[in-house]
């Protein structure tokens, strides 16, 4: 969780070295807290003092004295654990648990010089100034202090602050203006060095800008000619893809534009009504040869817009993109790009756009809200772009159209300048941002004042576009009203209905208790196709085990019927052929005992006679042979 926390505001230092370094921290830091925590709460059979001991003097210093060797061996001018300019997580991890230990240990730290003056520039952060104030307080209190005096020249300079303030209010106000560079001059200021920026309103005219543009990014094509007309191109196009690809698309609007041309080339910016459309024309193989009779170049490729694209959540930033791309796209030839994203610090995070060449493919894939990669199941969701800024074009303002700015001279979107005519200024060609006097243009999207606005015109538009619908639409309704005049003499007024008003109380009473009726039987129908499909499921199960007994049953008698042939034959075999044979044997027996001895053995020839007629018996059926 704290390592997530790091991640998500950019506390995780600034290389990758930095997140190494800062995640051993929090495990060595954690290592101190969990041994504290068990002597605290589960001490040994020993007691609590005994274990306490121990930790005072055995472990508590060795863990002290491994934090004081990393930092001899990592100096920082700073005084912060990791990186000298900024904190990150692990130092206020690290203050916490040391802070905790000092309970039980109040000296510890009287011998670490390194680690005394960490945890000291940690205390004296501007953050902590209210909680450890009041712990200060309570530790008084108690009698036992644990640190120096803490955060005195905050709080000496808040003071000042605040007097100031009770002094300004009091003087007159064409006497304020020194009073009040006191305060500015006491101001916080950024890590560049930049005054605090002023909070830019987002008005009614960005909002409609950002709700009215086109909703795809234009097709740019290039050509040597602008004698071609926009409905010949839109033409051409469309007649080319409906009989090579058998495609259909919708263009909303074709403009020309010089700007980024060179001599007497043209760009044409074809914009597409939806995503069928934009994905038709973003395989360039679809496109024609030429268009208009004449060839044409692509100087640059429209950007993804979000009604293609999705996001996938909980990707570990452990996880190769690149292996993750490439399984993607081997599963889903559908996917065109993934790319990680960044936060405002940009550092990495857990989130990964998906932009697709199929709306289809997007719809499945918000339906199930799940995809496999890498072995993993994710969850995948809509991708929410931000929204376009509206930048005046003479200003360089934000927020609103240059017919409506009222500056009187025209600003450079490059050195900021100021003059009546941009055509006859001299550029100094050197970037500086009119906003936040950055090294970029002034409509820059890379500008933290324009990001600042964005994101706060993104969650009005969220929270608020009906109403601003809506009234973009009363306002268009008073305009087109402002010049109708009604003439009673030509239209008069039509007279009032004759018939007395009538109360519509018990027919809406009526209508309702109608809803509530027909409401009640929808949810009894439901009910009824609720046990209807259960008992057609309960006969469907009760014929599949019908058909199933049955071919038993079919194959039991098969079974029995080749049985009965069997035992035919076994008994034929018996009757022909053995019984005979054994008749002759047991007479040739006889035979064969009275030539030899010369003398009839009566017991021999009586037992040869009682076969012989149990064998005559077997053959006439009158008695088993069992």
């Amino acid at each position: 969780m704290t390592a997530w926390v790091g991640f998500k505001f950019g506390m995780m230092g600034l290389t990758s070295l930095d997140r190494s370094l800062v995640l051993m921290l929090i495990d060595q830091a954690k290592d101190l807290r969990s041994e504290l925590s068990r002597v605290c709460y589960y001490p040994a059979h020993d007691g609590f003092e005994a274990e306490n001991n121990t930790f005072i003097n055995v472990y508590l210093p060795r863990q002290l004295r491994e934090w004081e060797r990393f930092l001899s061996e990592h100096p920082h001018n700073g005084g912060w654990l990791v990186t000298g300019d900024e904190p990150t997580v692990t130092d206020f991890v690290t203050f916490e648990y040391i802070d905790q230990c000092l309970v039980l240990a109040s000296n510890a730290l009287n011998d670490r010089e390194h680690l005394f003056d960490c945890v000291t520039n940690i205390q004296h952060s501007w953050s902590f100034r209210s909680s450890y104030e009041q712990q200060q307080q309570q530790q008084q209190q108690n009698g036992r202090p644990r640190y120096p005096t803490r955060f005195q020249y905050r709080q000496q300079q808040q003071e000042e602050l605040e007097e100031n303030d009770k002094l300004v209010a009091s003087i007159p106000v064409e006497n304020q203006q020194d009073h009040q560079s006191f305060r500015q001059e006491h101001q916080p200021i950024r890590q560049d060095h930049q005054p605090i920026r002023q909070e830019q309103k987002v008005s009614l005219a960005a909002a409609r800008y950002a709700l009215t543009r086109f909703p795809f990014a234009p097709f740019i094509v290039r050509l040597s000619t602008g004698n071609i007309k926009e409905k010949s191109i839109s033409q051409d196009l469309e007649k080319y893809l409906n009989e090579q690809h058998q495609a259909e698309i919708q263009i909303a609007s074709i403009r020309k534009s010089t700007t980024k041309c060179e001599q007497n080339e043209h760009d044409y910016l074809i914009y597409v009504k939806d995503s069928n459309s934009f994905c038709t024309l973003f395989n360039k193989q679809k496109w024609p040869q030429q268009l208009g009779g004449e060839n044409f170049i692509f100087p640059s490729t429209p950007s993804f817009p979000p009604q293609l694209s999705l996001v996938i959540k909980n990707v570990d930033l452990r996880m190769d993109i690149k292996e993750f791309s490439d399984d993607l796209k081997t599963i889903h030839p559908e996917i065109h790009n993934v790319i990680r994203l960044k936060n405002k610090f940009q550092n990495d995070i857990k989130l990964v756009k998906l932009e697709l060449l199929s709306n289809t493919f997007r719809e499945e894939l918000l339906k199930t809200g799940k995809i496999r990669a890498n072995g993993l199941i994710f969850d995948i969701d809509e991708y929410l772009s931000p929204a376009t800024v509206l930048i005046c074009t003479k200003c360089r303002g934000i927020g609103h159209f240059r017919r409506q700015c009222t500056q009187i001279d025209e600003t450079c979107n490059v050195c900021g300048h100021n003059c009546p005519d941009l055509r006859q200024h001299q550029c100094s060609n050197i970037n500086k941002c009119i906003h936040c006097d950055g090294n970029h243009l002034s409509n820059s999207i890379k500008c933290p004042v324009i990001k600042e606005f964005r994101a706060d015109l993104t969650k009005k538009l969220f929270s608020n576009k009906p109403a601003i619908l809506r009234h973009n639409n009363n306002n268009n309704n008073n305009q087109e009203n402002q010049n109708y005049i009604h003439n009673t003499i030509d239209y008069p007024l039509l007279p009032l209905s004759q018939r007395p008003p009538t109360n519509n109380t018990s027919v809406m009473n009526k209508l309702d208790e109608v809803l509530i009726g027909m409401a009640k039987l929808n949810e009894s129908f439901e009910r009824i196709a609720k046990k209807q499909y259960e008992l057609e499921q309960f006969i469907n199960h009760k014929n599949e085990q019908d058909e199933y007994l049955l071919n038993k049953v079919e194959q039991l008698r098969l079974s029995n019927n080749e049985t009965k042939e069997n035992m035919i034959k076994n008994e034929k075999l018996i009757k022909n052929l053995i019984l005979p044979t054994l008749e002759l044997i047991s007479k040739f027996l006889y035979h064969s005992n009275l030539k030899a001895n010369g003398v009839d053995d009566a017991d021999f020839k009586c037992q040869i006679e009682t076969k012989r007629a149990l064998l005559d018996l077997v053959l006439t059926g009158k008695k088993d042979c069992i």
